[in-house]
């Protein structure tokens, strides 16, 4: 009946159980969310679209009278507590007015609110940061009737250490309280970023050594090129599939491998992957790498992000970040077609009103073989060394630097020839041209500090 009342072309209908269906399409363009929400799974619906919220402008739902309540709550009140919190961490909430019973063709038992949504332009915590933080929540919830003490028993925070009263319950803790808890939780992992390693399996061990990594509780994040160039690029890839710690964006050379392997075709140093007996495997974890990582420390405050070749100045992080996710989702729903046209290096300047092939390419471009642009953002991209030709300039050569104020880094590989050297603290090169026999290079984003192993 729906379908047939309200039918349009813009307009598309899944049929499914919301709780079950994937909600990624969210991800392809900004989005407003409406909904007249089933009562009883308000909650969980609101819950699963926390990872979307970078794609949302905002979201207006009616829902049951105490959930609003409880959404929209402040710390000390009785309606304060886990969905609170959680939703509180990426949404500012606002309940706008109820909604009688009377209202309805079919009256229901209980009032009802409509409820505003809009995510927080810089949250205080990651979305990779999220599932962490949920579990720190419920544990804090888990016996109301217990102080926060009892509660977090079991973990290593120090709440005096945060000036929290230890006999204090869940609900008297503001959001705030709950993030420092976070990051004192986990001050003892360590996130590394480490720059392209092209197949040199045996230096990227010896930097793991030198850092002293951890593979319980420390992370890792590549800058893309995973392989290729070096003798051990099979060796690489599948010690990054056996570690859940590991991360990678895409670099150029990566989404070559993909394409590959989406033909079957091994040559040169990746003959060896394309010809392994778990190229599929290889093949279906790859793709499903981003293009853009977002990181932040909760302690410092620092937010990094993280890609292959940079992010130009005419897209804010946000934007850089819907784009590749936008990139990501054409890569997996047709990969044979993304992979096949995605080569050339036209057009060179971005165009929001850019669509299909050349929308994709031009982002996949900027994103992972980016090096020297011109005030309007079009790519040289056949400058490869660290000299400019008359009127570009190196990517990161901002002209405003809100990036400071905002403690941003921006840390990528790709550009061996700059050695590592942009003379802006904020802008991290970490290819120091391994493949080149150069060095292998790191960075531990708690306290900046840079490790590295020779060839």
């Amino acid at each position: 009946t729906l379908q047939a009342n309200f039918y349009h072309d813009n307009h598309q209908f899944i049929h499914g159980d919301i709780l079950h269906e994937s909600l990624d399409f969210l991800s392809e363009s900004a989005h407003r969310v409406v909904g007249n929400l089933p009562y009883n799974i308000s909650t969980q619906i609101i819950l699963k679209l926390i990872p979307h919220s970078p794609n949302i402008v905002d979201m207006h739902f009616l829902v049951q009278k105490e959930v609003a309540h409880r959404v929209c709550s402040s710390p000390g009140s009785k309606d304060w507590g886990r969905l609170a919190l959680k939703i509180g961490a990426f949404f500012q909430s606002t309940a706008l007015f109820n909604v009688p019973p009377e209202a309805f063709d079919i009256k229901p038992k209980v009032q009802s609110t409509l409820m505003r949504l809009v995510p927080r332009k810089d949250p205080q915590i990651s979305l990779s940061q999220y599932p962490d933080f949920s579990a720190l929540v419920d544990m804090a919830f888990a016996n109301k009737r217990k102080n926060i003490k009892n509660n977090l028993k079991k973990t290593s925070i120090d709440l005096v250490k945060l000036n929290i009263n230890p006999l204090a319950r869940a609900e008297e803790l503001s959001l705030d309280e709950f993030v420092l808890g976070l990051s004192l939780l986990f001050c003892k992992m360590s996130t590394f970023v480490v720059g392209d390693v092209h197949g040199c399996f045996a230096q990227f061990l010896r930097l793991l050594d030198k850092m002293n990594f951890n593979p319980s509780e420390d992370k890792i994040i590549l800058t893309g090129d995973l392989v290729n160039r070096g003798t051990e690029s099979l060796a690489m890839i599948n010690f990054c599939m056996a570690n859940p710690n590991i991360q990678t964006v895409l670099g150029n050379h990566d989404l070559y491998l993909l394409y590959l392997l989406s033909v079957n075709k091994g040559k040169g140093e990746l003959k060896t992957i394309v010809e392994a007996k778990n190229s599929k495997k290889i093949y279906k974890w790859l793709i499903s790498r981003p293009l853009f990582i977002k990181e932040k420390d909760l302690i410092s405050g620092n937010t990094f992000f993280i890609t292959h070749a940079g992010i130009p100045e005419i897209w804010s992080p946000s934007k850089a970040q819907k784009l590749a996710k936008e990139v990501s989702n054409a890569l997996k729903s047709n990969p044979r077609k993304f992979l096949s046209t995605m080569w050339g290096d036209r057009p060179r300047t971005w165009n929001d009103g850019l669509q299909g092939e050349d929308r994709y390419r031009i982002i996949v471009n900027y994103l992972t073989r980016m090096r020297f642009v011109n005030e309007s953002a079009t790519l040289d991209l056949k400058s490869t060394g660290s000299k400019n030709i008359d009127g570009f300039k190196p990517w990161f050569k901002y002209n405003s630097d809100k990036y400071k104020e905002r403690n941003y880094y921006f840390l990528f590989g790709h550009w061996a020839a700059l050695n590592g050297k942009t003379k802006n603290k904020h802008f991290v090169g970490l290819d120091t041209g391994c493949a080149w026999k150069g060095k292998l290079t790191a960075m531990r984003l708690e306290d900046l500090k840079k490790f590295s192993v020779k060839y």
